[in-house]
């Protein structure tokens, strides 16, 4: 029997908007949410893309947004979507999780699927969107055999729900890997992260689809009904205010670069025994926190829940900071509860400190 073949772009109802507006010589703001091979500066295939964008229509003043940052999935991207992405009303946003959505222990089509319709609800039909399907060496043995890899069947079923382009950049390169005509040594410099060669192969494989997808019929079409059963909508990421006073805690502003330096300040504490608390309104809380060599365990409860302790020490925490993020609670009441935090006795024992460093609250 012969193997089936698996299209690098399927284009469905494309991108007729931003194909139209770029003919008329309209701006336009392009966004790219996702990890670490999105947030690739300065060679990345995101601005690749751009550069092209600009090289093709130098009539129309672009403005890019790169929401990527390192080691996170679509479950974070759903909470900082509007925060870091739907402020600055792009007219195509491309989600970009094929990677780092690989294994997860959480829903991700409900999280995707939140991705699509916190954006329509916020921005109407005039922000088109687009998935990225990327690759790491895993994933290479699937692509070769004409399979989509684990995250990307996960993600295909939302982009067909929503007639969203789905682009499968990882496939080319899979295919060439498969032909002799690409090492993974001259691709990547380790399991995931391309060298600029490898981001310009990605590139090229999206340029090709946008052409397509801007030609594509305008079509009107109901807005579709939930495709899971509580798709992550209206997530956000709450920042801790710089006035935020508790004993034992201090807040240190910082300037926000983006990337793994993307937090504004952070709120801190190594002082056992002394609380921190925060209200928020939602049936659902996280944390979004600065994670490294000298991070303890902390405790969390909310309302008058008995305290928790949660290790949030992992396998990367003792060679760098980085940001991380963790759900903490999910099926609340709906309505006002109070989140208690404070520093743990105790710490892995590959750490040096008990640091717990907040940055935001992740509230649904």
């Amino acid at each position: 029997m012969k193997m089936k073949t698996l299209p690098i772009a399927v284009i469905r109802n494309g991108l007729p908007r931003l194909g139209r507006k770029l003919a008329q010589g309209r701006p336009v703001t392009l966004a790219y949410l996702g990890g670490s091979i999105t947030q690739a500066w300065p060679d990345g295939y995101a601005y690749q893309t751009t550069a092209w964008f600009k090289k093709q229509c130098p009539a129309v003043a672009f403005t890019e947004v790169n929401a990527g940052i390192g080691g996170t999935g679509s479950d974070l991207g759903a909470y900082r979507l509007r925060q870091d992405v739907l402020k600055h009303k792009p007219d195509l946003l491309f989600v970009e999780f094929a990677v780092n959505d690989s294994g997860e222990g959480f829903d991700v089509p409900a999280a995707m699927e939140g991705i699509v319709r916190t954006t329509r609800r916020d921005l109407g039909a005039e922000c088109e969107m687009a998935f990225i399907y990327t690759l790491e060496q895993s994933l290479v043995a699937d692509l070769q055999a004409e399979r989509l890899p684990p995250a990307s069947r996960l993600h295909e079923p939302v982009a067909e729900h929503y007639g969203l382009p789905s682009l499968n950049v990882a496939l080319d390169v899979a295919r060439r890997l498969k032909a002799g005509e690409l090492t993974w040594a001259d691709f990547a410099r380790d399991t995931a992260h391309p060298y600029p060669r490898g981001h310009q192969l990605y590139c090229a494989t999206l340029v090709d689809a946008l052409l397509k997808a801007f030609a594509a019929p305008e079509i009107a079409s109901p807005w579709p009904t939930p495709l899971t059963k509580d798709p992550w909508v209206g997530g956000t990421m709450t920042p801790i205010p710089p006035n935020t006073a508790f004993p034992g805690w201090v807040y240190r502003p910082l300037v926000n670069r983006g990337g793994w330096e993307c937090f504004d300040g952070l709120f801190e504490s190594n002082t056992m025994g002394h609380e921190a608390v925060f209200e928020f309104n939602g049936t659902t809380i996280g944390l979004f926190y600065q994670l490294g060599p000298e991070s303890g365990d902390l405790l969390w409860a909310v309302d008058e829940g008995t305290l928790t302790s949660a290790r949030v020490f992992d396998d990367h925490a003792d060679k760098f900071w980085r940001p991380c993020y963790r759900i903490l609670a999910q099926g609340l009441p709906q309505g006002r509860h109070r989140l208690r935090i404070q520093v743990g006795s105790d710490q892995d024992p590959r750490s040096n400190g008990r640091w717990v460093k907040l940055a935001s609250l992740m509230v649904r």
